[in-house]
């Protein structure tokens, strides 16, 4: 899990305590990843669900981050596999709030309960440049 500045904890504090979007909240921390170096491409990742309603998140090396619910959790593929409690999601930013219903809102499903997934990809020139050669 990558460690954010503190300048970063401290935006994602005041941000967690508006009403921002999964899907705003993700594009901004996709550059916030971007900026504390992670390995790129780095993904964001909605899944809408059949019963109505998406949830977006980070998607980095197969791990997601997620910035609506304040959580990093190693080697999941959201969308295609179900979490099992034996993955320990692991909080992202310590002094900022955990709200454990999102959890349940967001991951508590069945494949078959997933309608689509979309993916977009944050890269730079560098590795734009890389991918067309």
């Amino acid at each position: 899990m990558l460690i954010f500045s503190d300048n970063i904890s401290k935006i994602y504090d005041e941000l967690s305590k508006t009403d921002i979007s999964c899907g705003e909240l993700s594009a901004v921390g996709a550059w916030w990843l971007y900026e504390s170096g992670a390995i790129q491409p780095i993904e964001i990742r909605t899944i809408f669900y059949e019963a109505g309603g998406s949830h977006t998140v980070c998607n980095v090396e197969g791990c997601v981050y997620d910035f609506t619910c304040n959580l990093f959790i190693k080697d999941f593929n959201f969308g295609f596999e179900r979490i099992h409690y034996e993955m320990n999601p692991v909080i992202l930013f310590e002094d900022s709030t955990f709200r454990p219903h999102r959890l349940l809102r967001y991951y508590n499903y069945q494949l078959s309960d997933i309608k689509e997934v979309k993916k977009t990809y944050l890269v730079d020139r560098q590795l734009s440049h890389r991918l067309g050669e």
